[in-house]
């Protein structure tokens, strides 16, 4: 008999970020993504080009290890579920796994009812035993909406 659990998002953000090692494959942030970043947000409207900034924020808070950044970018009830500690050892886990974060560029804003669904190419790279630089690739997805006019983000993750 198949159960469904639902794991509060302290317990979730963890799993998330384990599933992504196992499966290698808010004001505007300066630096991280393309140089072609702002044609597209150029085309974008207003509300995803907000919500395409504040997962570019994420990327970078992820890139330099800065939770505060990371979550100042999160809904209230996920602030309050994502402690540091939490943080801290999936950057790590991620990190040992992958590297480190080198460039993200926005994708796509998927359809969907009511929200943006949001996806990045992030690039790691990291140092293998015979000194060669190994490069990889994963997708990183965000799903956020607008509350009381702000960009608000409901879920996220790699994969």
């Amino acid at each position: 008999m198949k159960t469904k659990s639902i794991l509060p998002f302290a317990a979730a953000f963890p799993a998330v970020l384990m599933l992504a090692l196992f499966c290698g494959g808010c004001a505007v942030f300066a630096g991280g993504g393309t140089d072609g970043k702002a044609d597209a947000a150029a085309e974008m409207p207003e509300a995803t080009a907000d919500a395409v900034a504040c997962g570019d924020r994420m990327l970078a808070a992820i890139r330099d290890s800065d939770y505060q950044e990371f979550v100042a970018n999160l809904s209230p009830a996920m602030r309050k579920e994502l402690t540091m500690n939490d943080f801290e050892s999936s950057n790590r886990q991620l990190s040992d796994k992958f590297g480190r974060i080198t460039d993200f560029h926005y994708l796509v804003n998927l359809k969907a009812p009511e929200v943006d669904n949001l996806v990045w190419t992030v690039t790691f790279e990291q140092t293998g035993s015979e000194k060669q630089t190994i490069v990889r690739q994963l997708l990183f997805r965000v799903v956020a909406g607008r509350l009381d006019g702000k960009v608000e983000v409901f879920s996220f993750g790699f994969f």
